[in-house]
């Protein structure tokens, strides 16, 4: 499990919301009662489920549809794990499918296997989310949310399988309880599937999350940070037009990002946030993704014949924590990444064969 799976992956809506207008285009009531018919013994399989799940799709959007609906019906979110520092591990896909509970980081892991499964392109989509809070107040979360971009039919599309499921709240006072929880402080969630977060359109969508990467608004001209957290939620959609004055295409930019490794993707995602948004998670999200990225150049590079090539891979992983200084704010943090890179240097300018031990 990477490090980025500690992190908190909490935001839910509260609201009653519209359906978008892209679901008046399409009937869903066939695929939707498939896949809602899913027999539960395939939840020991990903493999069939997908399987049965887009055996009568006559498209991807249907296709996509059916794991939506799946998902909405058959996982609820784990409020237990929320807070909890033993959190079940959100990348471990059959325990998930075993105990049909996640936080939004598994729901959407689980979403983007289903599509991979289905040979659609899809990726998993970190930032930020916006919810209600009372009546009147709107909260920006100091913990971030995840969901998915889908790419069908030349376009991409943005889906939320965790706010698709339901909704989490205070539990209702009870009188009877002990005191500490007579007002309801508790969360709960509450089964309630919902249509607006399947292929939402960006603008609507960034009405209520923002990612890391401003690029996954799917806009030439994104939402800035400061719009986001002022914008009142509206829960129709939002025309389309938005206009700045250095339009970015965000498909091009896209297209490069799908050309990096895994732990390059965190990285400038994580980069592109602190520009959006700086926050001190996001220098410590930024941190973990150049030192998981500096560990494995430098594993494989201790996987090499000789010993050439093994201080090469060494000196290459040495670059990923020199980069990551800039951005560690406090002392310990900046000690433990010089202590790494002088640690690899030692071996490097060493004379001594490596030998690697297992």
């Amino acid at each position: 499990m990477t490090n980025f799976l500690k992190i908190s992956l909490l935001s839910f809506s509260l609201f009653a919301i519209t359906i978008p207008q892209v679901l008046a285009n399409h009937d869903y009531s066939k695929i939707d009662e498939h896949a809602r018919k899913a027999p539960t013994k395939l939840r020991h399989s990903l493999e069939k489920l997908t399987a049965y799940l887009i055996e009568p799709a006559e498209n991807d959007f249907e296709k996509v549809r059916a794991f939506y609906v799946w998902l909405a019906d058959n996982v609820a979110y784990d409020v237990a794990a929320l807070n909890s520092k033993d959190r079940p591990d959100q990348e471990d896909v059959a325990r998930v499918l075993r105990s049909r509970k996640a936080v939004c980081h598994g729901y959407a892991l689980l979403f983007k296997n289903m599509c991979e499964l289905a040979s659609i392109r899809c990726h998993f989509v970190a930032g930020w989310s916006k919810r209600l809070r009372g009546r009147n107040g709107i909260e920006i979360p100091g913990t971030g949310h995840a969901w998915n971009a889908v790419w069908i039919d030349d376009k991409w599309h943005l889906i939320d399988a965790t706010w698709g499921a339901g909704t989490i709240g205070r539990k209702k006072a009870c009188l009877t309880c002990p005191a500490k929880d007579r007002q309801g402080k508790k969360l709960a969630f509450t089964k309630k599937f919902n249509d607006h977060w399947f292929l939402t359109p960006p603008r609507s969508f960034a009405n209520t999350h923002i990612p890391y990467n401003p690029a996954w608004q799917l806009m030439d001209c994104p939402i800035p940070w400061e719009i986001f957290e002022t914008e009142s939620i509206v829960m129709t959609d939002i025309p389309e037009e938005n206009t700045c004055e250095t339009p970015q295409d965000f498909k091009t930019t896209i297209d490069a990002w799908e050309k990096l490794d895994t732990d390059d993707r965190y990285i400038e995602d994580y980069k592109q946030g602190l520009e959006y948004h700086p926050t001190d998670m996001g220098h410590r999200l930024l941190i973990m993704s150049y030192k998981n990225k500096g560990y494995a150049v430098a594993n494989a590079a201790l996987k090499k014949e000789s010993d050439a090539d093994k201080r090469a891979g060494l000196k290459d992983a040495c670059v990923y924590f020199e980069e990551a200084l800039p951005y560690a704010k406090s002392k310990k943090d900046q000690a433990g990444l010089k202590r790494i890179i002088r640690d690899y240097e030692k071996i490097i300018k060493s004379k001594h064969k490596i030998i690697v031990r297992n």
